[in-house]
């Protein structure tokens, strides 16, 4: 029970010819009887948007999504922020949140942030050259990397809120989750796991805390609602999350350059 969230921006990245095609596959995802969510048409940076220009991004996302969801009797509710930012500063954080609202959007908040994309660059570029050797590696890397990813925010849950609440983990669609994530999948059931809606897990009461969280970087909402309550503890965990390995760094900094 995935959401997948959307910036159609994407479905016109290489001109109208190929907008019917891009569709197709974001209808695979609700023929399957997943959901999809507005992620903003072009993946704003809403640390530097106007209130004026997010509603108007927001509502570009909308168009093909809304279509595709209405016609298997779904609806548009779910929202995630581009790059985690809400904001840079608590008025503009409001006058989003307002917008939001009036659009009757649910937001979708993350608590098990990573850097899978890092990943997912590195093995792509891996896969163009048929370094075979290379996707291994990075593989091998991934799913130990991740599991360590889960069980850091396992423990920023317990330090802040004395207890593991139901967590929302953020991935990206790239054919590094596409040959992978199984093992992922794996590990998680082996570290108790059950996968639920994000229905469900919203309702969990950990997500009705306050969140005042306003800076450049985009975190995750369990450090957000740490930052809120200056929970000093929480905090310092944040210094020791996981790094990705330096092979990692160093060949997606390379390609970053390139």
């Amino acid at each position: 029970p995935a959401v997948g969230f959307v910036n159609e921006g994407k479905l016109h990245h290489r001109g109208p010819n190929e907008v019917e095609a891009r569709a197709a596959i974001l209808n695979l995802w609700v023929d399957a009887g997943f959901e999809l969510g507005n992620h903003t048409y072009s993946h704003l940076d809403m640390f530097t948007s106007s209130a004026e220009k997010f509603k108007q991004d927001l509502i570009a996302g909308e168009q093909t999504t809304q279509k595709l969801l209405a016609a298997k009797g779904m609806k548009l509710r779910y929202f995630r922020h581009p790059f985690l930012n809400t904001g840079a500063s608590p008025e503009m954080k409001s006058a989003f949140d307002k917008i939001l609202a009036e659009r009757k959007y649910i937001i979708a908040p993350v608590t098990v942030d990573n850097q899978d994309y890092v990943f997912a660059a590195v093995y792509a570029d891996a896969l163009k050259k048929n370094d075979h050797t290379m996707m291994s590696r990075v593989a091998e890397a991934y799913i130990p990397y991740m599991e360590a990813m889960l069980e850091f925010y396992e423990k920023q849950s317990s330090t802040l809120l004395g207890h593991e609440i139901r967590q929302i983990l953020l991935v990206h669609a790239n054919m590094l989750n596409a040959d992978h994530f199984d093992k992922l999948i794996t590990r998680m059931k082996k570290r108790g796991y059950q996968f639920i809606s994000l229905e469900e897990a919203l309702r969990d009461k950990a997500y009705k805390l306050e969140d005042r969280f306003i800076a450049r970087a985009g975190i995750s909402w369990l450090q957000r609602w740490a930052f809120t309550q200056s929970h000093q503890p929480t905090i310092e965990q944040f210094k020791l999350e996981p790094d990705a390995p330096e092979f990692i760094k160093q060949a997606y900094g390379a390609r970053k350059q390139f």
